[in-house]
C-alpha cells in the first residue's frame, strides 16, 4: 500500500462535474499510537498528510491540461507528560523522626518526593503545586538543595519550579526528581484514619514541539507509605 486515499466520481458523484464556486469536503480518520507507546524512542512525532486535487477543465481531452492543486498539513504529536508523589518515611534522603504508625500529639516527620514524565517532546517553563493541610508543617528542608522550591505559608501552597523537562524524561531517561520533608501531629481523631499529608498535585508545562500547554495530576497522598515502583499518573 502507499499510503493513498483516492476519491472520484465512482465513488462521490458530485466529483463528476465541479461547477465554479462549487464546494465539498470528504473526511477520513487514521490510528495513531500513542505518544505514550513513543516515548523514549520517538522525538517532536508528526504524520505528514497532502491532499491532492486532479482535474481536467470541461471540454478538454488532453491530459497535459490537468488542473492540479496541492495542500500539505501535518499532524503532531503532544508529549504524554506525569507527575508522581511518593510518601516514604525510612527511605529517602532524610533522616524522618517520630512513631510509625502516627501517635497523637506526637510528630512524625515524612519525605514527600515528586518526580515527573514526558514521552516524545520537550517541555519548558514546568510548574508543579500542591497544597499542603492544615494540621501538617512545612519543615524547610527541600533535596536537591538548589532546586526552586518555594512555601507560602498564607496559601500553604508547595512551588517547585522545574523550568526544563527533556524528552523521554521517565522513558528511560532519568526523571526530574525533588524531595521536601513534612511533619504531621495527628489529633486524637486522626489517629488510625489516614490523614492527607499533601492535597492533589498539578504539573504544568509547555509543550515546545506542539505550541500548547499540557498537564498532569496526582491525586492526594496520604500517611501510607509508596511503592519506590509506583507508575506515575499520564495524562
Amino acid at each position: 500500500s502507499n499510503n493513498t486515499i483516492t476519491w472520484d466520481k465512482q465513488a462521490i458523484d458530485s466529483l463528476d462535474v465541479l461547477n465554479p464556486g462549487s464546494r465539498g469536503e470528504v473526511a477520513f480518520s487514521f490510528n495513531l499510537k500513542s505518544s505514550g507507546e513513543l516515548g523514549g524512542s520517538n522525538k517532536n512525532p508528526e504524520v505528514p498528510v497532502t491532499a491532492r486535487l486532479v482535474a481536467t477543465p470541461v471540454g478538454e481531452d488532453d491530459t497535459e491540461d490537468e488542473i492540479r492543486s496541492e495542500v500539505q498539513h501535518r499532524v503532531a504529536l503532544s508529549s504524554s507528560v506525569g507527575v508522581k508523589t511518593l510518601v516514604t518515611h525510612d527511605t529517602g534522603v532524610f533522616s524522618n523522626t517520630g512513631p510509625l504508625p502516627p501517635v497523637a500529639e506526637e510528630e512524625t516527620t515524612y519525605t514527600i518526593t515528586w518526580s515527573l514524565s514526558s514521552s516524545v517532546n520537550d517541555l519548558t517553563d514546568g510548574t508543579v503545586r500542591a497544597v499542603l493541610p492544615p494540621y501538617v508543617s512545612w519543615k524547610n528542608e527541600v533535596r536537591p538543595s538548589d532546586e526552586s522550591v518555594t512555601y507560602d505559608a498564607a496559601s500553604r501552597e508547595v512551588l517547585w519550579t522545574v523550568g526544563n523537562v527533556s524528552s523521554g524524561a521517565g522513558y528511560g531517561k532519568p526523571s526530574p526528581k525533588v524531595s521536601f520533608q513534612v511533619g504531621l501531629t495527628p489529633s486524637l481523631t486522626q489517629v488510625g484514619s489516614g490523614p492527607d499529608l499533601i492535597g492533589e498535585t498539578i504539573f504544568s508545562a509547555f509543550d515546545e514541539f506542539i505550541g500548547g500547554e499540557l498537564g498532569g495530576t496526582a491525586p492526594e497522598a496520604d500517611i501510607h507509605l509508596s511503592e519506590e515502583g509506583a507508575p506515575l499518573n499520564h495524562d
